[in-house]
């Protein structure tokens, strides 16, 4: 999954080192554009470019969140998500249930934990893990998405460092700048002061 931020950027990287150095088979990169911001058509093209210079497979998806949230009456970041994973799932299926790679880090757990603590739910079913299966419904039939986060053992930080050393270029989703996400919130008032 390849949004054109920092995070899969570097996944995105370190998968096309993998693969030219022959370690992997060939990875296929995937762009969803959510039609959310103004800057969305512009990063699928930072992503789209990314991809021809890197010589690898793209397939790209949009879908208008808005009025799916609207019509199911969910937030914005929930209808994104289960119209992202919902595209990953399809083309998971495409490629004989492989597995799909997110860049989530560490920093992005901590932040989970801290969410879910302030909601008031049990840590229960957070998953620590780096590879993980999601239930994913579609049509009232409930599939299963194999998910790998290779970046768990990086914070944020190190991945920024990386991507700045070697002048690998990549986007800024404003969005992470609103106070208005809760993960966002606990991000710039909970975890940055700690």
């Amino acid at each position: 999954a390849l949004s054109g931020g920092p995070d899969s950027v570097f996944l995105a990287y370190v998968y096309k080192d993998l693969y030219k150095n022959q370690l992997i088979k060939e990875p296929v990169l995937f762009h969803f554009n959510h039609k959310i911001r103004l800057e969305a058509d512009e990063e699928e093209e930072f992503v789209i470019q990314l991809s021809k210079n890197w010589d690898l497979p793209l397939f790209v998806e949009s879908k208008d969140v808005k009025s799916f949230s609207k019509r199911l009456n969910k937030n914005l970041e929930e209808s994104a998500r289960i119209l992202r994973y919902r595209a990953l799932l399809r083309l998971s299926k495409q490629f004989g249930d492989c597995y799909v790679v997110t860049g989530h880090h560490g920093d992005d757990y901590i932040e989970t934990i801290f969410l879910r603590l302030l909601r008031g739910s049990s840590l229960q079913n957070v998953n620590f893990f780096y590879k993980r299966t999601l239930p994913i419904t579609i049509a009232h039939q409930t599939y299963s998405l194999h998910v790998l986060s290779p970046l768990l053992l990086f914070d944020k930080s190190e991945i920024m460092e990386f991507l700045d050393s070697q002048n690998i270029f990549y986007k800024v989703d404003s969005s992470n700048f609103d106070d208005n996400f809760k993960r966002n919130y606990i991000r710039k008032h909970v975890l940055q002061p700690l």
